[in-house]
This record gives C-alpha cells, sequence and structure tokens, in this order.
C-alpha cells in the first residue's frame, strides 16, 4: 500500500500557504532577472550578458557538485561514528538549494547562490526544507547507518 501522506498535507490549510507562498517567491526570481538585465545592459551588449550568465551557470557547476559531495562525506563519516549529522542535514540541503541557484542561468539567480554558500544562510534555508521532512530525515540516517561502509 503506497503512503499517502503526500496527498493528505493538500489538506492541510498551513501546508497549501506555504507551498503557495514558495511558488510565490520563486516567480518573484523573473521580474528580478529581467530589472537586473535592464540595469546591466547600460554597461554591456544584452548578447554578452546573456552568454556571461549561461557560461558561468556551466563553470559554477563543479564548485556547487563538489561543496555538496564534501558535505554528503562528512555526513556518511558522522553516521559511521553513529553521531546524528541533523545540522549537517539542513547544511546539505541549503547547499543543494545553493547548487540548484548557481546552474540556473541570470543574475539573481547566482547571487542567491553565493549567498547560500556561506553557512548561517544555508543553515536557514536547509532548515526550513527539512522542517517538512523530519519523519525522512530520521529513514534516511537509518538507510546510511545500515547501509554504510
Amino acid at each position: 500500500m503506497k503512503d499517502s501522506r503526500g496527498l493528505v498535507k493538500f489538506f492541510d490549510r498551513g501546508y497549501i500557504l506555504r507551498y503557495l507562498l514558495t511558488v510565490m517567491l520563486l516567480s518573484l526570481l523573473l521580474p528580478a532577472e529581467i530589472l537586473a538585465f535592464m540595469y546591466l545592459q547600460r554597461y554591456m551588449s544584452l548578447y554578452v550578458l546573456l552568454s556571461f550568465t549561461a557560461a558561468a551557470s556551466i563553470v559554477f557547476l563543479p564548485l556547487g557538485y563538489f561543496h555538496i559531495i564534501r558535505y554528503i562525506k562528512h555526513i556518511r563519516g558522522q553516521v559511521d561514528q553513529s553521531i546524528y549529522p541533523d545540522d549537517d542535514m539542513s547544511r546539505l540541503a541549503g547547499a543543494l538549494v545553493g547548487g540548484i541557484f548557481l546552474v540556473i542561468p541570470g543574475v539573481v539567480t547566482k547571487i542567491i547562490g553565493f549567498l547560500l554558500f556561506f553557512s548561517l544562510p544555508k543553515r536557514w534555508v536547509g532548515i526550513c526544507i527539512l522542517r517538512m521532512f523530519s519523519s525522512a530525515k530520521k529513514d534516511v540516517y537509518e538507510y546510511l547507518k545500515l547501509y554504510s561502509g
């Protein structure tokens, strides 16, 4: 029998409100990117700016990848020592979001991605994300503990 907790969430008013606010917040990225491009177009050609943001996404992909892999290795090391990596799991979630923003082409997304590489904002974003998955965190810990080696 499938787990129906995912569907039950859609009957919770708080979950619906958080979901819609998250979508609204993400939709504000497009106008912010347009404004950034309009402002920066005064200083350089639009085509140069577009190619720069696309190339920056390719360049920053390994940066985000290795940053995430470092947290995964650290979490696995803590699991091997039977330490519950609650703080590092939240930082990993924040690093994943930061990595996604670094890969998305755009000026504003690069700024957000770089901000999420610092410890405090990364942890805050990770805590907000993992708050929705509190039971899944324990399942992941048990899985890593069982299959580590």
